[in-house]
């Protein structure tokens, strides 16, 4: 659906709508996303209102993420040595490695004595699980850029 979405946004020249930031559309496009949202949790998913609801709220959210990333990237320095660059530049990598980095978190995390019942228990682990998927596969990308033979595995460039 979003790959259909997307080359019909492409071929009728309306990408430019999505990509181009103001602050009013953010307004909107943030207010729109926390009525679906609060809406689509409200709402029986086994009828056809929840169902469209669900469609809906999928592009919506699609907007939500550009517009809140251009509102990031446009307040965040991205110069040399930054944070932002630093993630960029490891992408791949993160993408590749998240789920095993991830696997061992959780892993690690279900031997510990702690209710994850809880919701400010389970919270805090869900965030030490998505952290270390982002941060250990940023630690392979920099000591893998090192090696020959580990850039030329992971098809990155020197």
């Amino acid at each position: 659906m979003y790959f259909v979405f997307g080359i019909f946004v492409h071929e009728n020249k309306i990408g430019r709508i999505l990509t181009e930031y103001s602050n009013t559309k953010n307004a909107i496009v943030s207010a729109l996303f926390i009525i679906l949202e609060a809406m689509d949790l409200s709402i029986a998913k086994e009828n056809l209102a929840g169902t469209l609801l669900e469609a809906v709220l999928s592009f919506v959210g699609i907007a939500f993420i550009v517009n809140w990333s251009q509102v990031i990237s446009k307040s965040i320095s991205a110069g040399r040595g930054s944070l932002l660059l630093s993630v960029a530049a490891s992408s791949y990598v993160i993408y590749l490695f998240h789920t095993t980095f991830e696997g061992i978190a959780k892993a690690m995390i279900h031997k510990l004595p702690f209710d994850s019942s809880i919701w400010y228990v389970f919270t805090t682990e869900a965030l030490v699980v998505v952290l270390l998927g982002i941060v250990c596969p940023m630690g392979v990308y920099y000591v893998a850029k090192r090696f020959a033979v580990s850039r030329f595995l992971l098809g990155l460039k020197r």
